[in-house]
């Protein structure tokens, strides 16, 4: 009885590992070899105009703006927020001839801190004029009961940090910061789903949570920053996303950028740039069919996980009020276990019990490797020398969590490579991406670990003129 309790401990143990540990590094494409930052690193994407994300919109997605909101203390406001996409749904029955999935369209409903710091009356009156207006989005990264109160730290912060700054004439630039909760976290896993009638009735079967890519998550945070261009007078644009969600905030820029190409294109008749991204950081792109064959076995797993084996791993995640992931955060996510504080654990066990625990077809998405299905190779390609900046925010622990057990090990090679490799900040740099770097104290949760310190780098970075030196 003892050995089947400490398997199934053991199997826990390696899945809360990839979900939490995992996800607060840089996602690579699912056949690097290494991964290309070290844990704790963040990206911030900035610099580059909103046109083309309020003027694009797909077919297949809707996004309204609910007038409910309500203060969340402070000079935060909460708004309620809805988004529409078309899903394919499994069937619930089965048969020996299969039908075809069922496109069925879904309303997930979310909550969105917004944070508008603006400039001091007085400061407003004086000769220093107010430059720009900047909007930042905070992705926060998918894991047992993570979601937007992952930034309550760091908004805080912003909002002391930046008064001080504005008081002594240090910033003339306003800010309008949100941080939604992405599909399936948070408040944003209980979807609605349209009948023939046009009626939203609610996706009773949790079974049938759709499977998330990239891409969705994506479209989410685009049909967000085209809303708040509705709202706010936004000049340009900056994403924070924190561990494994970095594919999600590069994707965003490059729907972006790909989409002012196009139209200079159509004007000017010329054809596009065929080049490809070479890095050793990346394998060579895939075939179609190889892509195909790699996504059909990340659909597969996320099924096996949403089954027996996702149950007993969410609630033994869960049980005892979260200690199993209070002792596992403090030995693996932070520097110091006093960085957590009293509401981690209380805010991932109450997150991750809200709507019968629905949150956790997210994490089984990650789980699965739906973040490294697409990969970022297409999407540093398409913003290399395009005026998006990405810098990385780093924390002092330069720490790693290596995998003890003999499932996460990998066969070591004969033969030594003698190719010499990059660091990511090389790679940003020679993609002419800037690549600067700032560090912050803590170790992975940096965000929550050093509020203030996060603060101060995010304000640097955006006060920093968009100078970019590529190196060869």
């Amino acid at each position: 009885m003892r050995q089947c309790r400490r398997k199934a401990k053991l199997v826990v143990a390696l899945l809360l590992w990839s979900v939490v540990g995992q996800g607060a590094a840089f996602v690579t494409t699912p056949r690097v070899s290494k991964t290309i930052a070290r844990p704790g690193d963040t990206l911030h994407f900035d610099l580059w105009k909103p046109s083309g994300l309020s003027s694009r919109r797909p077919s297949h997605l809707h996004e309204t703006f609910s007038r409910e909101e309500h203060s969340c203390g402070g000079a935060t406001i909460c708004r309620q927020l809805s988004f529409e996409i078309s899903k394919q749904l499994p069937p619930r029955k089965k048969k020996r001839r299969q039908p075809e999935p069922l496109l069925q369209r879904l309303s997930f409903q979310y909550d969105c801190d917004i944070l508008q710091l603006q400039q001091q009356q007085q400061q407003q009156q004086s000769h220093v004029p107010t430059e720009k207006q900047i909007g930042v989005i905070l992705i926060h990264p998918i894991g047992v009961g993570i979601g937007k109160w992952f930034y309550n730290r760091l908004l805080e912060s912003l909002d002391t940090i930046y008064h001080q700054q504005s008081k002594s004439n240090q910033t003339n630039t306003n800010l309008i910061v949100a941080a939604p909760d992405l599909l399936a976290s948070g408040t944003a896993a209980n979807p609605m789903m349209y009948a023939k009638d046009a009626d939203c009735i609610p996706l009773t079967d949790v079974s049938d949570m759709p499977f998330l890519r990239v891409n969705d998550w994506a479209a989410q945070i685009g049909r967000l920053m085209a809303n708040l261009e509705r709202d706010y007078a936004i000049d340009e644009w900056c994403l924070v996303a924190n561990g494994g969600c970095s594919p999600i905030a590069l994707q965003v820029a490059q729907q972006s950028v790909q989409y002012q190409r196009d139209k200079l294109f159509q004007q000017q008749q010329q054809p596009q740039s065929t080049s490809s991204f070479e890095s050793h950081f990346f394998q060579r792109p895939d075939e179609d069919i190889t892509k195909q064959a790699k996504l059909d076995k990340i659909q597969k797993s996320y099924k096996t996980l949403c089954g027996l084996t996702g149950k007993l791993f969410w609630w033994y995640a869960l049980r005892n009020d979260g200690a199993f992931i209070q002792t596992f955060s403090e030995r693996n996510l932070v520097a110091d276990a006093a960085n957590l504080g009293d509401a981690w654990t209380r805010n991932c066990v109450a997150t991750a019990r809200m709507n019968q625990g629905t949150s956790r077809f997210s994490t089984f998405a990650f789980l699965a490797g739906s973040l490294q299905a697409d990969g970022c190779r297409d999407s540093l390609l398409t913003l290399r020398n395009s005026g998006v900046l990405v810098d990385l925010i780093r924390g002092r622990d330069g720490r790693r969590n290596r995998a003890k057990s003999w499932f996460w090990q990998r066969k070591k090679s004969k033969t030594k490579s003698t190719i010499q490799r990059e660091t990511l900040q090389q790679v940003l740099q020679r993609n002419g991406n800037r690549g600067n770097v700032i560090e912050v104290g803590g170790r992975i949760s940096l965000a929550h670990e050093d509020g203030p310190g996060y603060a101060k780098a995010l304000l640097e970075f955006l006060a920093r003129p968009a100078v970019v030196e590529t190196t060869r």
